[in-house]
């Protein structure tokens, strides 16, 4: 991250500057593009987050809300970064990889799945 930072960070900052009119022109901003697209995926994700709990997978309280946000923040850096729909390979990847590792039930043994 560090020597993509160093050698494409101009780049990143000069796609963000260039977006600032279209942010402008429709009093928008990434935050609020990011929740017009996630709207009504907090109550799918509190869904599959609870009935993962009930499997004993889980443990609901030792979940953040930026730890549900982290699988639909990669889905959604995937679409904006390629401009295409994203590869069923890359959700399970995401899924899998990534926030099934995050979420997983860090209880004590015998008191659900680490």
């Amino acid at each position: 991250m560090s020597k993509a930072n160093r050698s494409r960070a101009r780049l990143g900052l000069t796609l963000i500057t260039r977006l600032g009119a279209f942010y402008a022109d429709t009093g928008t901003n990434l935050v609020s593009v990011r929740e017009n697209f996630l709207k009504g995926r907090h109550e799918v994700a509190a869904a599959i987050l609870r009935r993962a709990a009930e499997r004993g997978e889980i443990s609901t309280d030792q979940v953040s809300p930026r730890m549900v946000r982290v699988a639909f923040d990669l889905y959604l850096l995937e679409l904006m970064m390629t401009l295409e729909p994203v590869p069923e390979a890359a959700i399970e990847s995401i899924i899998d990889e990534i926030f099934l590792p995050l979420v997983r039930c860090q209880c004590p043994a015998g008191e659900g799945a680490r």
